[in-house]
């Protein structure tokens, strides 16, 4: 019985299976949200590129350009440079977060109503 054997190929048990199962094999019910779960990604892609095309094809360009751009350093730069600028990357990324977190909460202080002792 085909229902079983992607259960029994992968180690896993099927114990906790009832003997009788109604329906479509598992690896047909796997392979089908697989394949539905493709398609509504290509859809998505689809509107995406229809209604925000130029946004994304610049996106796209941008990306290539900065991998491109890694993989010369890569192969141009010592690695223990690399790991120190991305390290100054790193800390100055935690460093903007922190700041954006502060103005945030000052922001919020200063939007709460203040008690006041004149109730």
């Amino acid at each position: 019985d085909s229902r079983g054997s992607s259960l029994y190929s992968s180690g896993l048990s099927d114990h906790w299976l009832p003997d009788n199962i109604d329906g479509p094999p598992l690896d047909v019910i796997s392979a089908n949200m697989e394949e539905s779960f493709e398609d509504d990604k290509a859809e998505m892609l689809a509107v995406l590129m229809k209604n925000h095309g130029s946004f994304v094809s610049s996106s796209l360009v941008e990306r290539s350009s900065l991998i491109q751009s890694v993989a010369w350093l890569s192969r141009h730069v010592p690695g223990c440079v690399l790991k120190s600028l991305i390290d100054a990357i790193k800390r100055a990324r935690k460093e903007k977060a922190k700041a954006e977190r502060r103005r945030e909460r000052h922001k919020n202080q200063k939007q709460k109503p203040s008690c006041s002792s004149d109730i």
